[in-house]
């Protein structure tokens, strides 16, 4: 099965990769690094798990910890797993697995 990624280039002429063309340049962290092996060792973990263990004192909604994973997904160190919620909690953010990247880095 295709990933996220590869329906969207497809279906929008796209490389399978654009994001990570457009994407400005990151410098990876220590952090970085234990946030892709804890998704490595627990398969996929929701946003909110990511922030509860790599982002301490700082909430969601502050801020940091969603553009660092978006950075990370943008990088293709991470895919998103979109979530479908129920009334009242109609958009619960995405899950994050591995990707194909994040699994190179780790392997080194």
């Amino acid at each position: 099965m295709p990933s996220a990624a590869t329906v969207i280039a497809r279906r929008y002429g796209y490389p399978a990769k654009w994001r990570a063309v457009r994407a400005a340049p990151i410098q990876l962290t220590d952090r970085d690094a234990e946030i892709l092996s804890a998704v490595h060792r627990y398969r996929v973990l929701h946003r909110q798990h990511i922030c509860d263990l790599f982002f301490h004192g700082q909430s969601e909604e502050g801020g940091s910890a969603r553009r660092r994973l978006l950075q990370l997904y943008e990088h293709g160190y991470l895919e998103r797993l979109p979530r479908f919620g129920a009334p009242p909690m109609n958009n619960p953010g995405p899950a994050y697995r591995l990707a194909a990247r994040g699994a190179v880095l780790l392997a080194k």
